[in-house]
């Protein structure tokens, strides 16, 4: 944790790319150089130009050393560079969606960063999320208790968020409502829980299974993704936990709706949400191609 960067999220939500990478793209990339020991953590991004910066800076308040590994697909913008600007690893794939990112990410990591990890843990986030500090050490704590029961077949953890920077307030209001009633229903009556894709851990342990799973799904999915994922976890058997722990909320972007009715409409009808991220994330006219860790 570097003191530099003890400002609240909120506030760095605040502040403009152009200034977060003028006040602290140094001090993050002296951060992240040091990638000994460090959690990986992997960073599906397309088109995050505005929002990456912040992103990075929360990643590197944190009390666990972490390396962010961003993965831009599709962009048309200066993710891939503002990434870079910021001191995180960066790669490329084209022609694939949010999961196909995530899969090209897991790859590249397996094969540079963590082959001679026993645990193999992997923390996932999104470029329009901000982490707390004590994010990536609760996450990675509790999987590691947890590995020590199920190191063949792997651990999987999802954390909660709230909606503070989306295009409306009142469907962010709403969007992290809904979020909350359905954590506390999950408690009470150990219903199935709302999962989020930008707020999860994977233990991997010593075995393969996690990870066919994860090269199993539709590389072209992002609409509940994180949901699929979850589902197939529980199904091959894998322990799943839920960390709802105050420290480990993080903040995101509702993308979801851009007002309070298509907030309603998206909660009311699967259908109509689903079309509506079809169209957002139209991968027409990117061609597939894949990048190294650079």
């Amino acid at each position: 944790m570097n003191q530099a960067l003890d400002i609240p999220l909120p506030t760095l939500r605040k502040l403009s790319p152009e200034k977060i990478m003028e006040k602290y793209a140094d001090i993050t990339t002296k951060i992240f150089s040091n990638v000994d020991d460090a959690i990986p953590v992997i960073i599906p991004s397309r088109d995050e130009e505005y929002d990456i910066p912040a992103c990075l800076a929360a990643l590197a308040r944190s009390k666990l050393r972490v390396i962010p590994i961003v993965v831009v697909n599709c962009s048309k913008d200066r993710t891939y560079e503002r990434a870079k600007r910021m001191g995180a690893i960066v790669t490329e794939i084209n022609g694939v969606k949010k999961v196909g990112a995530t899969q090209h990410g897991m790859k590249l990591v397996l094969k540079k960063i963590l082959k001679n990890n026993t645990n193999r843990i992997i923390l996932f986030t999104d470029a329009d999320t901000l982490v707390t500090r004590n994010w990536s050490q609760i996450l990675t704590d509790r999987l590691k208790k947890s590995l020590k029961s199920n190191l063949d077949s792997g651990v999987a953890i999802f954390g909660s968020s709230i909606y503070m920077h989306g295009p409306s307030r009142m469907a962010d209001i709403g969007q992290s409502a809904h979020g909350l009633i359905a954590d506390l229903r999950q408690l009470v009556l150990r219903s199935k829980p709302l999962v989020r894709g930008h707020n999860y851990g994977l233990g991997l342990g010593s075995g393969n299974i996690i990870i066919d799973i994860i090269n199993k799904l539709d590389p072209k999915q992002v609409y509940r993704d994180d949901v699929a994922l979850y589902d197939n976890l529980r199904k091959a058997g894998v322990r799943t936990l839920r960390c709802l722990h105050v420290r480990t909320v993080v903040i995101t972007r509702g993308d979801r709706a851009h007002s309070f009715s298509e907030f309603v409409k998206n909660v009311k009808d699967t259908n109509y949400e689903k079309s509506t991220y079809d169209k957002q994330y139209s991968i027409e006219g990117c061609p597939e191609q894949e990048g190294e860790l650079s």
